[in-house]
């Protein structure tokens, strides 16, 4: 089960790379470490890494694709033990450019492989909406700062222990890079 991650993470950078290559002008790149500050009883605060590529649809839209990896230990009736979610998303990010830095906001939705050990919760799709801000370090450097509230409540496999709420606000710090 868990080489399955492996093969997730490696499949969306490549579709990154992938749509890197295809895609014209106004391409990003980036990648970080993010802290969810879980605010379910079920679950204690996870940390990990996150990978980004982003293109502008417009002078103040842009697609995002990510791919994350975050773990974490869970308490629930049904069991505890560590948790390891895998998520592969996209936004739709509007900013705005000025000298210095650039505002932004946005929505989207992700795919969590999920990985309970005891507890078999099964993957789940969720929703977040995203704010944060990139300060220019120069022009082909940012550093990129942003919280988001991820909706995310994967239910069990067996119905009779139900599900598990992973619902938090994601903390992340990362370089972007304009290609």
């Amino acid at each position: 089960m868990r080489s399955r991650y492996g093969r997730v993470l490696v499949t969306a950078c490549g579709a990154m790379a992938a749509t890197a290559m295809v895609c014209a002008a106004g391409q990003r790149v980036g990648g970080g470490v993010e802290y969810d500050i879980v605010t379910g009883d079920d679950a204690d605060n996870g940390a990990g890494v996150y990978a980004m590529f982003e293109f502008d649809v417009s002078p103040n839209a842009a697609i995002q694709i990510e791919a994350s990896y975050v773990g974490g230990s869970y308490s629930t009736d049904a069991g505890s033990d560590d948790y390891r979610l895998a998520g592969i998303g996209a936004a739709l990010i509007l900013s705005r450019t000025y000298d210095t830095w650039s505002p932004y906001i946005g929505a989207g939705a992700a795919d969590n492989f999920n990985d309970f050990g005891k507890v078999d919760y099964g993957d789940h799709l969720s929703i977040f909406w995203l704010a944060g801000s990139r300060l220019f370090l120069n022009d082909a450097t940012s550093v990129d700062l942003s919280i988001r509230y991820r909706g995310l409540k994967p239910a069990s496999v067996d119905p009779t222990i139900g599900e598990i709420d992973l619902n938090a606000f994601v903390l992340r710090a990362g370089v972007v890079f304009e290609l």
